[in-house]
């Protein structure tokens, strides 16, 4: 016959105690972070949109490259927005392309303006490649 070991725990006169706090699952922390996040989300859906149509008019304005690879494929550059800052006054760090001045965006400002449906947009260079257009109502 084997013989088997016995372990005997010493229990207190309240039950079981374990001091640690209850283990959540890694859903569990992951919906949890999601939910304190939730408020701010739409803000920033919001300013996603937005970037992409700066996007679409800038390339409306012709701001953009086509360039070609090796295989004959033709990809289109953009310059891309980076940062939107709501202001005021409300403003849109743009990436441009190499090879483009602050100029280039300066001169089609007043069609920025136009299809932004703000009174003006003053173009501001922050780096050698990182332009700031800030719309003025």
């Amino acid at each position: 016959m084997t013989d088997q070991i016995q372990h005997t725990f010493p229990q207190s006169s309240e039950g079981p105690r374990d001091d640690r706090p209850p283990r959540r699952s890694w859903l569990a922390r992951r919906l949890r972070m999601r939910s304190a996040r939730r408020p701010e989300h739409p803000h920033r859906e919001h300013e996603q949109r937005f970037a992409w149509y700066v996007e679409d008019i800038i390339a409306a304005c012709g701001l953009t490259r086509v360039d070609y690879s090796v295989a004959g494929d033709r990809a289109i550059r953009i310059p891309r927005v980076i940062s939107v800052n709501p202001g005021p006054p409300v403003s849109v760090d743009v990436r441009i392309l190499s090879g483009q001045l602050a100029s280039d965006f300066a001169t089609h400002a007043e069609a920025i303006a136009y299809d932004l449906e703000v009174s003006e947009v003053r173009v501001v260079p922050i780096g050698p490649s990182v332009i700031r257009l800030e719309l003025l109502s």
